[in-house]
């Protein structure tokens, strides 16, 4: 087996480990969830599974302890995997009779396309290309999106019919959030990165290596995607796409393309993640677009604070969270 194999192999072996830690227990029976409490799921892949770690706090420091966060995102997730493997289980939980009774308006955060562009760029020869980008964003990416979107909705829909016991209308919001401006340039933490961007995007690229990306162009592809959630969006009135991109910059939806995101909040072992203060930074600017639908509950059930949130999340760390091995290149 060729080095590069073996490579793959550990990384495969590893996204596997840290898949069964990471969702053992999670989605938890609807019988589980406490009267008055509200469901807030963070799907997709490990940018979801990492903000899933530190939801609870933010969301008690914000007053919204009667939260209950739950983990359906597996790490190196496509959009592809995630609707071959994980959407069923997904849309049987937000969907669960039970649970609908208790919280008829639950909300998906989802995470998805990252791995999708990485996965597809790097077995080019020299990166994406404009063209084959916008293929893979036209013909995969969010052809999958609305499948995802549209099983969600259709599933919430048909316990209207199925469900006893139903208050109203049950209804589901469906959260897609983009992916922050990275760090591609020379003071970035994690190893390498410029090469990373050059094996991602690089026939897209007005630079070479050694240089590291024009911080517009090596981001180019996390705007790309940004503005593939927003159409999705426009065309269902039950998803919102949060406009983050700059927030670690401190100007969340006002992102200054003409420099990187600061050091300090990415990781150090990967050039695609955060680290526990960057996602911590990014998970509190997402609470402005999520809040006023974890508020809005029309059947008498309290919108305050009533009882400590359950969560199946992996515990925030301490230090820069671990590198989804699929992103590392």
């Amino acid at each position: 087996m060729r080095p590069e194999r073996r490579k793959r192999g550990v990384r495969a072996f590893v996204i596997a480990l840290v898949t069964v830690a990471l969702l053992a227990g999670s989605l938890p029976p609807a019988s589980g969830l406490e009267p008055g409490s509200r469901r807030l799921y963070l799907a997709g892949d490990s940018w979801a599974a990492f903000l899933g770690s530190v939801a609870p706090q933010a969301l008690a420091s914000a007053g919204l302890d009667n939260v209950d966060v739950r983990n359906a995102a597996t790490f190196g997730a496509t959009t592809a995997s995630f609707v071959a493997s994980d959407l069923a289980g997904l849309a049987g939980d937000v969907a669960s009779c039970d649970d609908l009774v208790i919280d008829p308006h639950p909300v998906v955060v989802l995470s998805l396309g990252g791995n999708d562009v990485v996965d597809a760029g790097q077995a080019m020869q020299g990166g994406f290309s404009e063209a084959a980008l916008a293929a893979l964003l036209d013909s995969e990416i969010t052809p999958n999106l609305e499948e995802i979107v549209t099983r969600l909705v259709d599933a919430v829909e048909a316990a209207t019919t199925s469900c006893a016991g139903l208050e109203e209308e049950p209804s589901v919001t469906i959260v897609l959030t983009d992916y922050d401006i990275l760090n591609f340039g020379p003071d970035s933490p994690g190893p390498d990165c410029a090469d990373f961007a050059y094996s991602i995007v690089g026939q897209m690229l007005s630079t070479s290596p050694p240089t590291a990306p024009i911080p517009a162009e090596g981001n180019r592809f996390m705007r790309e995607l940004a503005a593939r959630y927003a159409a999705v969006a426009a065309g269902h009135p039950e998803v919102e796409a949060a406009d983050l991109q700059g927030t670690l910059q401190g100007s969340p939806g006002a992102p200054d393309l003409d420099r990187w995101s600061p050091p300090g909040l990415l990781t150090d072992t990967d050039c695609i993640h955060l680290n526990a203060a960057g996602f911590t930074t990014y998970f509190e600017a997402l609470l402005s677009t999520i809040e006023p639908f974890l508020g809005r509950v029309e059947s008498g059930v309290a919108t305050s604070a009533v009882g400590a949130a359950t969560t199946a999340t992996p515990a925030a760390p301490a230090a820069p969270v671990p590198a989804q091995p699929t992103f590392t290149g």
